[in-house]
């Protein structure tokens, strides 16, 4: 014999007992425990009693099961003092009065005072609560935010728009981008609200779809086929009314333009793609989609709702970038007209669900001086740099992708008076005030590559600027350097310099058949006059964290000799990272190049106290 606790926003708490050893949650009328609400699916949830021990499985089920404000995917024991939540309910299970059937809390983890999820008013005081204490008084809840508003181009009926290329068009709008609407989704918490509007915006979609036929949908669609749409939708949102699966205090009219937007544009996504401070957005299946906005990771709702809007609004996009999804391609690539490079992995490779990324090339613009005043580098980390760019030093810069290690890139671009920047680029583009600068795209080249790069590396005075350093690419560089180019600019996308050093041979001997990796370590080191290290601190602040010479090859690895390095001193209050950029004391080598071409460097540079 055991009991569940249920206890509903904004309602009291009820008691139910069982004395069988599984029970099914649900909607409708058959499961052993029912729970009549709309954002609750049919068949939910099931909670079993199984080796003294009470477990719960989500049935796959539109909004999911959570314990302890965590979503659950796979079955997952229930502890004393554990909370599930399905839909607006929150359930606790209450075994035998010895206990039987809920495991303790486990004995290394000091019990917590037990924190309500985010269903309730920020502003309100916390609380806590221990196992077997009275339940908490019921909650003040916020108010549902406001809706996104879909902006699509309206046609001379005066009607929007529902073909397919319409939210890839550069149309304006004067309503703000969806993602400036919408508050971020931390990622432990249940909104019952957004899961509601969630389960409501699937049903529609699924009852209109199912009516219709995927296949209809799965076309551009003629104004027949839109007038169809909206008949099938309006008939069916009255059932769905009339079977509470659509409740009352969800609106109509957003619940109607959210519906229509999956169903025959580009659901959410539109938008996304129209905003200029959006560069890149990421698609995991109907679960989640996130947005970056002005370099902030934003949450989007409602994502799509279910696997086939997901493949139909990728096949969508497909189709705008040139090419429909060929049945045996798994991984698609494309172009989208406004920039957007689309990767998706989809069909039997996608074992959770579709997943796809849009990116937009970022531009690159900043300057050395830029950098100084951000407290990126330091002067004299500054005016080294700009030596090295003028006398056409090889250099190489290594960061991860959260680091902007282009931004620094960008810099020694614009320290460049001479010759013509050529940027070989996948992912961003460098532009610059002072110089001209030509951009080729390397994504997707294939066999071409090393054509493209051969061709660029000939034009007169060329400087080669590689913004992803890596694989067949970085073959072609270190060609075109070994054939007489100079100048070159490579960044290499990396957690590390030393990890970045470490992968780099590897993949130049898998690209090169025949080339061992202790050459293309030496390749490397007599290719590169300097290497450049960039992070992004704690406090999300990019520094150049070091700047070395190559030295020699040391026990198989490539050893450095540091120039220049920041050096941590201690965190501020409210998080600020402070430290001071050290010279070492050792004068790089290709201060000899400098001397021979008449630029004259303080050698006090490499040897000054710490300076900020």
């Amino acid at each position: 014999m055991f009991a569940i606790v249920i206890s509903e926003k904004g309602g009291a708490e009820r008691r139910e007992a069982f004395d069988h050893a599984e029970i099914n949650i649900g909607r409708v009328q058959g499961n052993d425990l029912m729970l009549a609400k709309g954002n609750v699916s049919k068949r939910h949830a099931r909670l079993v009693y199984r080796d003294n021990r009470f477990i719960v499985t989500d049935l796959n089920s539109t909004n999911g099961t959570y314990v302890n404000r965590r979503r659950i995917s796979q079955a997952t024991i229930v502890r004393q003092g554990d909370r599930i939540y399905i839909g607006d309910f929150v359930l606790r299970v209450e075994g035998t009065e010895d206990g039987s059937g809920l495991s303790p809390a486990p004995a290394s983890v000091q019990p917590a005072g037990y924190r309500e999820p985010m269903l309730t008013n920020p502003d309100a005081p916390s609380r806590s609560k221990t196992p077997g204490a009275p339940p908490p008084p019921p909650q003040v809840y916020p108010a549902v935010p406001p809706a996104p508003r879909l902006p699509t181009a309206p046609t001379d009926s005066g009607r929007p728009s529902m073909s397919s290329p319409a939210p890839i068009s550069s149309t304006t709008s004067n309503e703000p981008s969806v993602v400036e609407r919408l508050p971020v989704v931390r990622e432990e918490s249940i909104d019952t609200e957004t899961t509601a509007y969630r389960s409501a915006v699937s049903a529609l979609v699924e009852r209109v779809s199912s009516r219709l036929g995927a296949g209809s949908l799965d076309r551009p669609p003629t104004p027949t086929a839109i007038a169809e749409v909206e008949r099938t939708m309006t008939a069916e949102l009255g059932e769905l009314r009339r079977e509470e699966v659509v409740g009352a205090s969800i609106a109509e009219e957003r619940l109607r333009k959210d519906a229509r937007a999956e169903l025959l544009e580009l659901g959410p996504i539109g938008p996304l793609l129209l905003d200029e401070t959006v560069t890149a957005i990421a698609v995991a299946g109907p679960t989640a989609i996130i947005a970056v906005r002005g370099g902030r990771r934003v949450a989007v709702e409602p994502p799509l709702s279910s696997e086939a809007s997901v493949r139909r609004v990728l096949g969508r996009l497909s189709r705008a970038g040139g090419a429909e999804i060929d049945p045996a391609e798994s991984v698609v690539s494309r172009k989208l007209p406004n920039g957007f490079r689309l990767s998706a992995i989809t069909g039997a490779r996608a074992l959770s669900g579709t997943l796809f990324r849009l990116e937009r090339p970022q531009r690159v613009d900043k300057t050395l001086d830029d950098l100084v005043r951000a407290g990126a580098v330091s002067r004299a980390m500054a005016t080294f740099l700009r030596h090295c760019v003028a006398v056409r030093a090889n250099i190489l810069i290594a960061g991860p992708r959260d680091a902007k290690p282009t931004a620094i890139a960008g810099a020694l671009v614009s320290a460049s008076t001479d010759g013509h920047v050529v940027a070989l680029q996948t992912t961003e583009s460098i532009v610059s005030n002072s110089v001209n600068v030509s951009h080729v795209d390397l994504a997707d080249a294939g066999a071409g590559l090393e054509s493209l790069v051969g061709f660029a590396a000939r034009l007169p005075d060329a400087r080669l600027v590689v913004d992803s350093f890596s694989g067949a690419a970085a073959v072609a560089a270190l060609d075109a350097v070994a054939q007489g180019a100079d100048g070159l600019i490579a960044v290499l996308p990396a957690a590390s310099l030393r990890r970045g050093l470490g992968r780099l041979p590897a993949e130049l001997s898998a690209v090169r058949p025949g080339l061992a990796v202790a050459v293309a370590k030496e390749w490397l080191t007599g290719t590169f006059d300097v290497f450049v290290e960039v992070a992004r601190l704690r406090d999300g602040r990019q520094r150049v964290v070091r700047i070395a010479e190559p030295v020699n090859i040391v026990d198989g690895d490539v050893s450095l000799r540091d120039i220049f390095t920041f050096v941590v001193e201690r965190t501020a209050t409210g998080g600020s990272v402070e430290g001071t950029f050290q010279a070492t004391g050792v004068a790089p080598r290709v201060v000899a190049d400098m001397a021979a071409r008449g630029i004259h460097v303080d050698s006090g540079v490499f040897s000054r106290p710490p300076s900020r």
